[in-house]
């Protein structure tokens, strides 16, 4: 199998820059050309392109899955999916063999290719992983011949990512009078597909005409781990929606089959206001990152002309991408920023240590260590400061690293530039709050990076 690896490689440097004249199909935000005589298999949760010779045993895949929301930088979702989509599907014996990072149209493209095993098969798995717009996008191939390599060459010089339709947020033409009080200059937010945003203590309130959908703050029993997906919607109806309401009737549950990647949670109910003794519909939805949200219509009928979903008729196997209206819905806590705002310090920090031990003696056996500190201050006046420290290595032998930067900060409403910056160069970062129970969050990213940073003190 090891011919195929290093002319794989060679093409995929090429990747995006060649021009394919085929008809080519779309899926979610990839289009591509399917290799002539490839089998095409439609899953829950993405495309399946494969060709195979049974009596030889020889077999290719490419499996297509459907973007999902992140807000994390391009190498964290590389990582991230080869530790869930590859090391969990075959046994690879070696760290992914990396190309150099590859920039599209506000798409930045790691591509990662290793040897594995599966059973008696060896050959090559690569993942490809697109993170941009707060989307992150994956193609992997399995292979254990050469047989298919013009096949798999020509389908990845074909594929193109496609920009999805952007939402704007723009700060309100008029102020509006919110009852909310922070500290913070903007605690509502007018976005350009209909929805508003409105800050609130036990979380953020959407509407949308007569739609609201309120995006619960996380605690304690939200973020509990519960066994059956059944059990959580229970708790996390009792705890957050019954109390809100003068009566709950026709309560039920729905939950994606545990078979599918990040099911989607549900209940839904018929209930009465509290305060002005209306009927309303209700639904709790949670699933994967996003928060639990509690969906607020006049009747069934209105959520079903909105949402196109109909709850009491969701199959257990129903397709992921149904429920990205839903899930999408939490990329709205997102408030503009006003400089400020900005003034004081700003840090986040992670850390992570891997033990390993012996299969046969469960002696420990070494392990790795990764940590990081990032600290920004701004002000006085258009200053700013930053420092990033951390390092990663195995136990003993660590290799760390320190930078620090000053220059002068711009800021608009959704974005913070910085100068002077690695090599002397500006670099500017999209820009927003999400708002928590704790305090405003700052969210810096842009393709190379993020930074989700909370403010010192508080």
């Amino acid at each position: 199998m090891q011919p195929i690896l290093k002319p794989l490689l060679l093409c995929l440097f090429a990747l995006f820059t060649s021009n394919t004249f085929s008809q080519k199909e779309t899926y979610d935000l990839v289009s591509y050309t399917i290799p002539n005589k490839w089998q095409k298999q439609q899953h829950a949760n993405g495309v399946q392109l494969s060709a195979g010779d049974e009596k030889k045993g020889t077999y290719s895949s490419i499996v297509i899955l459907h973007s999902s929301p992140t807000n994390a930088a391009a190498q964290a979702d590389f990582t991230s999916d080869w530790e869930t989509l590859i090391k969990k599907t075959v046994t690879v014996s070696s760290a992914p063999s990396m190309l150099d990072p590859v920039e599209n149209d506000g798409w930045k493209i790691l591509t990662g290719t290793a040897p594995y095993t599966d059973g008696n098969s060896k050959g090559v798995t690569m993942l490809l992983t697109a993170s941009g717009y707060n989307k992150k996008i994956s193609i992997i191939l399995v292979s254990n011949t050469d047989a298919h390599q013009q096949a798999v060459e020509s389908f990845f010089a074909s594929v193109d990512f496609i920009k999805p339709a952007v939402q704007k947020q723009a700060a309100p033409d008029k102020p509006i009078t919110s009852t909310f009080k922070n500290g913070y200059k903007f605690t509502n937010t007018n976005f350009d597909n209909g929805w508003t945003a409105a800050e609130q203590s036990e979380g953020v309130m959407l509407t949308k005409g007569s739609i609201k959908a309120l995006l619960h703050y996380p605690d304690e029993i939200t973020e509990k781990y519960y066994p059956y997906s059944e059990d959580a919607v229970k708790t996390c109806w009792a705890h957050l929606v019954a109390g809100r309401y003068a009566t709950v009737n026709n309560l039920k549950i729905y939950s994606q089959s545990s078979a599918i990647y990040n099911p989607a949670k549900m209940a839904e109910a018929d209930v009465t206001d509290k305060v002005t003794g209306k009927s309303l519909y209700v639904v709790l939805f949670q699933r994967n990152t996003s928060y639990w949200t509690e969906l607020i219509a006049p009747d069934r009928n209105t959520f079903i002309k909105q949402f196109n979903v109909k709850v009491a008729e969701l199959e257990p196997m129903a397709p992921n991408n149904i429920f990205d209206v839903f899930s999408s819905l939490s990329d709205l806590n997102r408030f503009a920023i006003a400089s400020s705002d900005l003034t004081g310090k700003w840090t986040s920090s992670s850390a992570s240590n891997v033990a390993y031990a012996n299969v046969y003696t469960g002696a420990y056996a070494g392990g790795t260590i990764a940590g990081s500190n990032h600290a920004f201050t701004f002000g006085p006046g258009s200053q700013y400061s930053s420092t990033h420290n951390g390092g990663s290595g195995t136990t003993g032998n660590v290799q760390t690293y320190k930078q620090s930067f000053k220059g002068v900060v711009t800021v608009t409403d959704w974005s913070v530039t910085l100068s002077k910056r690695s090599e002397g160069k500006t670099e500017k970062f999209d820009a927003w709050f999400v708002a928590s129970k704790q305090g405003r969050i700052l969210m810096l990213k842009n393709a190379a990076t993020s930074y989700a940073l909370i403010k010192a003190g508080k």
